[in-house]
């Protein structure tokens, strides 16, 4: 018996050596995933560090107040054309002169925004490539330390879940929520160039299959990752009640002895889990901060300067600036989208099973 627990001892030190080897390998693979634009805000944070929020709140005010003054600059230079084809078209004389004036005043609007909305689609898109590339990375990291969790069917089901829904955002990010914006720009801006609101049921139509496709696919992923957690959480807890009573029952000291040095291995790669689970979540916020505040502050100063100008300059010139805020809006919300469902992600792997 003597020999038994000596053993079982042994067995239990090399159980946790192996584990604790692991868990730095996890740790340093998801401190090496993370995107250089979330490096920026966090700079040489790693797994298990503080003030990784207090971080990004700095980086949230520094991106924002700039970014606000450059749209500033930008709600300004629209709002000011806006206004003077609007008097253009009350002073000039003759029936043609005031459609004349508001189709250049169209224009205008379209020549100083086009290359500001063209950036940030490029931006939100880059956006999303790294968070891609960072979920790609983390979420095995969180399916690993799962695993040693004793999580390995929950952990599992999470990560296929949280893998497809990811590649399905970028697949209509890409082939379709993207070009439905430049399209539903496109057609604000013909709409109000034309006159008459013949194509503002086209771009309406564009706006909301774009907002659907994209509030849609993060409700079915919350719907199905918390479905498929709870079915193989509880198969992770049945499994592991089942080896510890087996254990225990088989091997009255030395399975109690080894049963208890697991449960201390699981309880170690849980807070493995929830501490590289936070890490990821800081590094997620860190990568979006920065494009979500520089969109958040165009949208207001367009849905601003959109508000200004409807006494001033009329429905079509006003109408066009408020469709141009909503295009800042939809790729905001593609951002928000993406950044939503790695935050679900790791918030889900991130919880523990109950046994």
């Amino acid at each position: 018996m003597k020999k038994l627990v000596i053993r079982a001892l042994a067995f239990a030190f090399v159980l946790l050596c192996l584990v604790t080897a692991a868990r730095a390998g996890i740790a340093e693979e998801a401190e090496a995933a993370v995107p250089p634009s979330a490096r920026e805000v966090l700079g040489n944070a790693s797994v298990g560090d503080g003030g990784l929020w207090e971080r990004i709140g700095a980086a949230a005010g520094e991106a924002f107040f700039p970014s606000l003054r450059a749209a500033a600059k930008t709600g300004a230079a629209v709002f000011t054309a806006a206004a003077v084809c609007s008097l253009l078209s009350a002073v000039c004389p003759g029936e043609e002169a005031p459609r004349y004036a508001e189709t250049a005043g169209v224009l205008a609007i379209a020549a100083l925004s086009l290359g500001s909305l063209a950036s940030f689609v490029s931006l939100a898109k880059e956006t999303l490539g790294d968070l891609s590339l960072f979920s790609s990375a983390l979420l095995p990291c969180l399916a690993s330390a799962a695993a040693f969790a004793g999580e390995a069917a929950s952990g599992a089901a999470k990560y296929a879940a949280s893998s497809f829904f990811m590649s399905v955002l970028i697949t209509l990010s890409d082939r379709l929520v993207t070009p439905l914006v430049g399209a539903f720009i496109a057609a604000s801006v013909a709409d109000a160039a034309v006159g008459g609101g013949m194509l503002k049921g086209v771009s309406g139509v564009m706006k909301w299959v774009a907002a659907t496709a994209l509030a849609a696919s993060t409700v079915a992923f919350v719907v199905t990752i918390n479905v498929t957690g709870a079915v193989a959480a509880s198969t992770d807890a049945a499994a592991i009640r089942a080896v510890k009573t087996a254990m225990s029952a088989s091997l009255p000291v030395a399975g109690s002895i080894i049963a208890d040095a697991a449960g201390s291995v699981l309880g170690g790669a849980s807070a493995l889990k929830a501490s590289v689970g936070a890490f990821g979540l800081a590094a997620a916020a860190a990568g979006c901060v920065g494009p979500f505040m520089r969109l958040a502050a165009y949208l207001l100063v367009y849905k601003a300067a959109s508000a200004l100008a409807g006494p001033v300059a009329g429905p079509r010139l006003s109408g066009l600036l408020g469709d141009l805020g909503t295009a800042f809006g939809l790729l905001l919300g593609l951002v928000g989208s993406a950044c939503a469902v790695l935050f679900i992600a790791v918030t889900a792997a991130m919880k523990t099973v109950a046994w």
